[in-house]
């Protein structure tokens, strides 16, 4: 490495395109020196998680430990997956004794798409003990997925630590990161799929209860009337194809959990060997908009989306709801929702000031409350579900039609808040990048 490099002081500016001509962002320019990090080959780039620009990795240059030069380092919230406890431990307390000896090392916490994290709090907690306060405040830049977990990290610092300094944390939900431009994409474009459906029912990646929900529904008549795509894959940087065996045997581990016993209908095995291509367009550009953001265009099709989330059977508290792009997508493209999401969720989305739609049918009923310890007794949900879905499709034309014109205020609503939430984030990341370049840049 060159004692010589410079960071650059300036800006990127971004032109996109979109269906509505182009349009400018502004992104603080600088080049990203971090410490050679590397859990299990899964390095996070910070640049690429809060621009989505997959070209930042080449303004990466990486770095030694004792470097006399700043330099940023990071841990995110994907930096330790699949690794033992013990190897946790190890790597991240020397990794942050790195940061705490070395006065040119600006640490980033960035924990932008999952949950609360019990290991982010035990980091902030090591630094605060280990760092002078003032110091830890300059040089440690927090990030978190929503506000509400913002007091969480301060409360627990200030009662655990006794840290009571302005350390910087930020709010920056990763599943928002593309919406920026969906604000004016063209939501009118036709899919390939024939004729609009009532109901929509967008998998994504295979999760066993997600393929549990379609047989329900197929086990109840309505999968065939019904908006449906599934991947047949396993992953997401590297996706494998899923034998059917497989398939079959995790719908038997849902039904096991759900009813303590399994007896899955044969017929069913048609559909799953139909898979990855169910519904006629199941593939990557199925899911994105013409610049590869992740818009799927048949998201139009349906005015009602059946939202399989992320997370779907594990709740602590209202802040370890994990919301993502299925749920937010849906709101900003003005769709109503049956969230298949962990208890708790449409108590979050009502605390964030979105509305949901109790009024036409018993959504409480998906959120089916369960004692904490056996929350693997889901089989009220698929049934609620089940019954929800049918009793859309039992309506009239008109009754139906009636019903989307009612839900409108609503989803008038969510749609220019989500705007507003976009907006707050991208003020945010201007925020972020701030702090870094001035850090980098301050001459002390």
């Amino acid at each position: 490495m060159s004692a010589q490099q410079i960071f650059k002081s300036g800006y990127w500016h971004v032109t996109k395109d979109c269906p509505h001509g182009q349009f400018n962002t502004q992104l603080v320019d600088f080049a990203v020196r971090k410490f050679p990090f590397d859990f299990c080959n899964h390095i996070t780039d910070f640049m690429v998680n809060y621009t989505g620009l997959k070209d930042s990795l080449e303004k990466v240059t990486w770095v030694e430990g004792d470097c006399d030069q700043k330099f940023v380092m990071e841990i995110s919230d994907h930096t330790r997956t699949g690794m033992n406890h013990e190897d946790k431990e190890s790597a991240t307390k020397e990794y942050l004794d790195i940061v705490i000896n070395n006065p040119n090392a600006m640490f980033i916490l960035s924990n932008i798409t999952e949950p609360a994290s019990v290991q982010h709090l035990e980091i902030l907690g090591y630094l605060a003990d280990n760092m002078d306060h003032k110091d830890f405040a300059n040089r440690v830049l927090v990030i978190v997925p929503d506000q509400n977990i913002i007091y969480l990290y301060r409360e627990q610092l200030s009662q655990k630590h006794n840290y009571y300094d302005n350390l910087t944390i930020l709010d920056y939900a990763g599943h928002l990161v593309n919406y920026t431009g969906l604000k004016i994409c063209d939501h009118t474009t036709k899919t390939t799929y024939p004729e609009p459906r009532r109901v929509g029912l967008l998998n994504g990646q295979h999760k066993p209860f997600r393929l549990y929900i379609c047989y329900k529904l197929w086990q109840a008549g309505l999968l065939d009337k019904m908006q449906v795509t599934y991947w047949h894959k396993f992953g997401y940087s590297d996706p494998k194809d899923i034998p059917i065996e497989q398939l079959k045997k995790d719908l038997e581990m849902i039904e096991e959990k759900a009813l303590s016993y399994h007896n899955i209908d044969p017929g069913f095995d048609e559909w799953l060997r139909s898979l990855p291509a169910c519904g006629g367009a199941e593939n990557l550009g199925y899911h994105c908009t013409p610049e590869g953001k992740q818009f799927p265009w048949c998201l139009n099709e349906s005015p009602i989306q059946v939202i399989p989330e992320t997370l779907f059977d594990r709740s602590q508290s209202d802040v370890d709801v994990f919301i993502t792009e299925k749920i937010y997508r849906a709101m900003l493209t003005g769709k109503a929702f049956l969230p298949m999401a962990q208890p708790g969720t449409l108590d979050k989305l009502h605390s964030m000031g979105f509305k949901t739609f109790d009024r036409w049918w018993p959504e409480q009923d998906l959120e089916f409350k369960t004692d904490h310890h056996d929350v693997d007794n889901n089989h009220q949900r698929y049934e609620a579900l089940t019954m929800i879905v049918d009793d859309i499709y039992k309506k009239s034309d008109a009754e139906f039609q009636t019903m989307l014109t009612e839900m409108k205020p609503t989803l008038l609503h969510n749609q220019n808040l989500m705007k507003e939430l976009i907006d707050h984030q991208d003020r945010n990341r201007i925020k972020i990048f701030t702090k870094v370049f001035d850090w980098i840049n301050h001459n002390e």
